[in-house]
């Protein structure tokens, strides 16, 4: 997976090929595609991996976030050093998504993928139980990821935006419209 990463982040998923893969990582392709039915697969199994170890340092963050700090402006804060340690692999699940919204065999696997992601927004920022129920739940962790993955893009492009203070702002405002938290409640 180590060298699956490295050459996806170096390269992009189009110009990565399984052979490239294998001999990074010091197996054959027969052995590589004996795991992996794909590239499609093992960039697959690769993003879950990624998802769930980021997911898993989100909600460390959110839980440890102690006042004055606001925990948004903590999760703000690592999203900001994140895109910047991680920016190419940022990118190249842009690249992949785009693919997989043109084939339908690889859109409705990314768009599972992608709930699990929606289910773990809504645990971390504890939205499940409240005013709107488990709809607007995930349609406010839909809109964070959405906020998350576009600046991921934009920061890609221009590194001077303020990451920390678009996405503070913004997911705030999306929360308070679910939660109804008041105004001095903003970070």
């Amino acid at each position: 997976m180590s060298a699956a990463y490295d050459l996806f982040c170096a390269k992009g998923y189009a110009e990565c090929s399984v052979a490239e893969i294998a001999a990074a990582a010091g197996f054959t392709k027969g052995a590589v595609y004996g795991t992996y039915e794909s590239k499609e697969d093992l960039f697959l199994a690769l993003t879950e991996t990624r998802t769930s170890l980021l997911a898993a340092e989100a909600a460390a963050i959110w839980e440890a976030a102690k006042p004055p700090l606001h925990p948004l402006r903590a999760l703000a804060a690592w999203m900001r050093e994140r895109l910047q340690q991680d920016r190419d692999w940022f990118l190249v699940n842009v690249e992949f998504s785009a693919l997989a919204a043109r084939r339908p065999h690889l859109r409705a696997r990314r768009r599972a993928a992608l709930s699990g992601s929606v289910d773990e927004i809504a645990r971390i920022f504890q939205i499940g139980s409240t005013r709107g129920g488990a709809s607007a739940a995930r349609s406010v962790s839909h809109a964070v990821l959405a906020l998350a993955d576009g600046l991921a893009l934009q920061y890609a492009m221009d590194d001077t935006i303020d990451v920390e203070l678009v996405f503070a702002e913004s997911a705030w405002k999306l929360l308070r419209a679910e939660t109804g938290a008041n105004e001095s409640d903003r970070p």
